[in-house]
């Protein structure tokens, strides 16, 4: 099943209002063999005609916690300005603690200023957002490593602050890719995620690799995870649903998408598995947009997986 050991997750967009076809997504990749199961943090998905649904990200994975018995559950990623620091450690270590530690933690900057505008939320220019960002994710990992809080940076303040019980802490993972979040990811995650090229993966871990001996960390220590979206139909009107989905998810015409899309048959997916594992990616993202192709998800975990090999 996997690319000379490297690990396949799958990563739900619940855009959906139905409950049923998610849970069946998340039981299905379980049974599957995927060792990850991740969703995002958005307040609406993005739809041909605006703001559509979707479901929220940590009240779906408490309702899945006992659905699962091996699988990791992960957010993907939590935007930092949806929530108070102290109420993601504390979130977090619940979910850990329901899951029998097969939570972990996605968090970054955020990146959607149109549904911040809708629900009220405040959303910072990229440099103060960034800096509100390394403020949050230091809280949260202090609290749910055990440590008692007491802070006044000018962002948040703390006073004795702690996480009653404490848990074995969930791993962390931070999405990012400038110069800034790279240094917090060598500073605070045990997790880097991208979406990524082969080629820019190297980039992003060539840096990263770098920011780590400077500072004393071993590159090891840190998975290089990365994000990939699939446009594989078995017919011809099937892979053009799934263009047109992705069009519309990220805003943009496919041609524009398709050097980071998987595209085609078996040894052009094999050989691109290889390409992100020889690029550094320990744990590949496969990402599914509704409607949830079941198929595909099988076939690419049993048979494309199993060949795929590093060039």
């Amino acid at each position: 099943m996997k690319a000379d050991d490297m690990r396949f997750g799958v990563n739900a967009l619940p855009q959906t209002t139905v409950w049923d076809d998610y849970r069946e997504l998340c039981l299905r990749t379980e049974a599957l063999g995927y060792s990850s199961f991740w969703t995002y943090d958005h307040l609406v998905s993005r739809t041909s005609s605006g703001p559509g649904p979707t479901l929220e990200c940590l009240t779906s994975l408490a309702a899945l916690a006992p659905l699962t018995s091996r699988i990791t559950l992960g957010s993907l990623v939590l935007a930092s300005e949806f929530r108070h620091p102290s109420l993601v450690a504390k979130a977090a270590s619940t979910l850990a603690l329901v899951t029998g530690g097969r939570f972990a933690l996605g968090i970054s900057a955020g990146s959607n200023p149109l549904e911040h505008a809708m629900f009220g939320i405040p959303y910072p220019a990229a440099g103060e957002r960034v800096g509100r960002f390394a403020s949050s994710a230091s809280i949260i990992r202090s609290l749910l490593h055990g440590g008692t809080v007491s802070l006044r940076d000018g962002i948040f303040e703390l006073d004795n602050a702690r996480l009653i019980p404490g848990t074995p802490p969930p791993k962390i993972a931070i999405g990012a890719r400038g110069p800034r979040m790279l240094r917090l990811v060598r500073d605070l995650a045990d997790i880097h995620v991208s979406a990524a090229t082969p080629g820019e993966l190297r980039i992003l871990n060539r840096d990263l690799d770098a920011l780590c001996e400077r500072g004393g960390r071993p590159p090891a220590s840190i998975e290089r995870a990365v994000i990939v979206y699939e446009a594989c139909g078995r017919t011809a009107a099937a892979t053009a649903v799934k263009r047109a989905a992705l069009e519309t998810l990220f805003g943009r015409p496919f041609a524009d998408l398709e050097n980071r899309v998987l595209c085609g048959g078996k040894d052009q997916l094999a050989q691109r598995l290889g390409e992100y594992r020889e690029a550094g990616a320990d744990h590949l993202f496969v990402s599914a947009v509704p409607p949830y192709d079941h198929d595909f998800l099988e076939y690419f975990v049993t048979d494309v997986a199993a060949t795929a090999t590093s060039p």
